[in-house]
């Protein structure tokens, strides 16, 4: 996502991405925000990759990622470094309740 968005990702019955692979030098497997905002809520990013860092999600170029309740990272994977979330030095991850990092890896 990027160009200044705002976008949020809810599901009631939870919601989810999985089994997403990023080619070449990508970061982000399964999402990458680009100078924008993105709401996840009830979520689950589930065993995907990215051969560059965040294996399911990728904050950068002055973006922020805002993870409200119930949102699950588990079995991502990153070929340099962030298993389940990487942040860029100018962006922003915020947890709140209930988010849960589980058996991700990263190579660095």
């Amino acid at each position: 996502m990027s160009g200044r968005a705002r976008t949020r990702l809810r599901h009631g019955e939870r919601g989810g991405v999985r089994n997403i692979y990023a080619l070449g030098k990508a970061t982000g497997g399964a999402v990458i925000i680009e100078y924008g905002f993105m709401e996840v809520r009830s979520s689950t990013f589930n065993k995907n990759q990215a051969q560059g860092g965040g294996g399911a999600i990728a904050v950068t170029r002055k973006s922020s990622l805002f993870l409200h309740q119930d949102v699950l990272f588990e079995q991502n994977t990153a070929g340099s470094t962030g298993g389940a979330l990487y942040c860029a030095i100018s962006s922003m991850v915020r947890f709140f309740t209930l988010s849960v990092l589980l058996a991700n890896s990263a190579s660095q």
